[in-house]
């Protein structure tokens, strides 16, 4: 029949801030099919939800005399995500090496969401609960010995992300469609305590937009972002 492992939780918090009282309920099921099997399948999903920190609930207003000045908007609400995971794990053996390979899906409903902008090195918060949006994405990762004796990975993610902002519906600051990540390692034959290393990475560029605009006006979209690293090590 396999092997199940069911964990069931909830968290409750109060913020007498806004006077914000939060239950989370949370589950997670993961499931075995054979006592010896080499695949491993889990289903995870809950309620979150994230305090707003003070950035966020700052909000810039003018008074009568055309002087601005800072309020804190005592109404703030922590942004919510309903929120599902499946994920699975396979190991096995190639070229007489262990491996094993990871795979998650995920999907978030998001709520109460407090839009901001990246304005250079700046983040500019709307300080007020204006959107809401979604997120949706496959992870998976590859985790062997490449070579005998040594650690290596490499993984693909896809990601879309969207938030409804003035009606308009646009990508989240963190929108990055796809990454590719590789982590090698080796060593010399002759000489095993000198290790070499190799990490790559190659993303998608983030949206992003003109000074003193919000993406609800226009975006657009950074170059895609490339890293090589290169490193030795002797023990």
């Amino acid at each position: 029949a396999g092997l199940w492992n069911i964990n069931l939780g909830v968290r409750l918090s109060h913020w007498n801030f806004n006077k914000e009282t939060l239950v989370s309920p949370r589950a997670s099921v993961g499931f075995v099919p054979a006592a010896h099997s080499r695949w491993a399948f889990r289903l995870a999903g809950g309620l979150y939800y994230q305090a707003p920190f003070y950035k966020e609930y700052r909000v810039e207003r003018v008074d009568d005399e055309g002087n601005a000045y800072i309020d804190l908007n005592r109404d703030i609400k922590s942004q919510r995500s309903v929120q599902a995971i499946f994920g699975t794990d396979y190991t096995f053996r190639a070229v007489d090496r262990p491996f094993k390979f990871t795979a998650e899906a995920y999907y978030k409903n998001l709520s109460n969401l407090i839009p901001y902008e990246v304005d250079n090195l700046k983040v500019v918060y709307s300080g007020v609960n204006s959107s809401k949006g979604s997120a949706l994405g496959v992870d998976m990762k590859l985790f062997g010995q490449f070579v005998e004796g040594t650690d290596s990975w490499l993984s693909f993610s896809l990601m879309r992300t969207r938030e409804d902002m003035n009606g308009v519906s646009v990508p989240r600051p963190t929108d990055q469609r796809y990454s590719f990540a590789l982590f090698f390692t080796d060593y010399l034959p002759r000489l095993p305590r000198l290790r070499f290393s190799l990490r790559a990475i190659f993303s998608d560029g983030l949206p992003t937009t003109a000074p003193r605009t919000t993406r609800a006006d226009a975006y657009f979209r950074q170059p895609a972002y490339k890293r090589l690293d290169i490193g030795l090590t002797y023990d």
